[in-house]
């Protein structure tokens, strides 16, 4: 059997290197500032509140737009978005070596 570790965009078999380099890999890793502090402010927006708050209570109109755009920016990256039969919102990035059996 083989453990895959997925580490952002990147997927790594822990058959084929060993812990040293996916530590190495992991430091590579960059966020990128500027696009998350806009995404904050984005989602910060929906359910503002007048103090500088934010309220999206659950089953809200808030609660919708903002499960809406978080949905519209995990299809963007590449990923297949679902709810559950409770309302949790799943976003899931299909990997490139290995098919995930728990589609």
């Amino acid at each position: 059997m083989r453990l895959l570790v997925v580490l952002g965009a990147h997927e790594i078999e822990m058959a084929d290197i060993g812990m040293s380099e996916i530590f190495h890999r992991v430091k590579e890793l960059r966020v990128n500032g500027d696009r998350l502090w806009s995404r904050l402010m984005q989602m910060a927006e929906i359910g503002a509140t007048a103090h500088g708050g934010c309220n999206r209570q659950a089953l809200t109109d808030a609660d919708m737009a903002g499960r809406r755009l978080l949905s519209r920016w995990a299809e963007e990256a590449g990923c297949r978005v679902r709810v559950d039969a409770v309302g949790n919102l799943f976003a899931r990035r299909p990997g490139v070596k290995t098919p995930c059996r728990w589609s």
